[in-house]
């Protein structure tokens, strides 16, 4: 089962959007049919987290403010190395806002094959903000 506001940080982690592909969702019915489809498509639940509103914002951390100097460092090299400080401070702020960011894992084996999955299900379904994280990178997926 898909995890809502899991906190990623747990255990000393630090965590960051690396090997997912992620979108925002306004409303719980584009969730529940984005769930559905991806659930069809084969993407196993256990690889999708959903982060939504005040809540999930405040578990990810974006911004880096909450969870110590060593996310605060990872933030910055982030947004130095892979300029990845305006996407998340959307993204931040569209949760603040009421909105929902779906994440789906994607396992380094099978990465691309997952990776073509998970895209066409969120193109097909109109998901915005699509993104695709890699290490120090990301890449924006228009959605059209």
């Amino acid at each position: 089962m898909a995890q809502v506001n899991p906190d990623p940080y747990t255990g000393a982690h630090f965590f960051a959007l690396v090997n997912r592909v992620t979108c925002l969702l306004d409303n719980e019915e584009s969730l529940n049919a984005m769930l559905r489809a991806l659930e069809a498509s084969g993407v196993p639940s256990e690889d999708v987290d959903i982060f939504t509103g005040e809540q999930g914002a405040q578990c990810l951390d974006l911004p880096g403010r909450k969870h110590g100097l060593t996310v605060r460092v990872l933030r910055a090299l982030e947004a130095a190395v892979g300029n990845e400080r305006e996407i998340n401070q959307r993204i931040h702020e569209a949760l603040c806002s009421g909105s929902t960011l779906l994440c789906v894992r994607l396992h380094k084996k099978k990465k691309n094959d997952e990776k073509h999955r998970a895209l066409q299900v969120l193109r097909e379904l109109h998901a915005h903000e699509i993104h695709c994280w890699g290490p120090w990178s990301f890449e924006d997926v228009i959605s059209s």
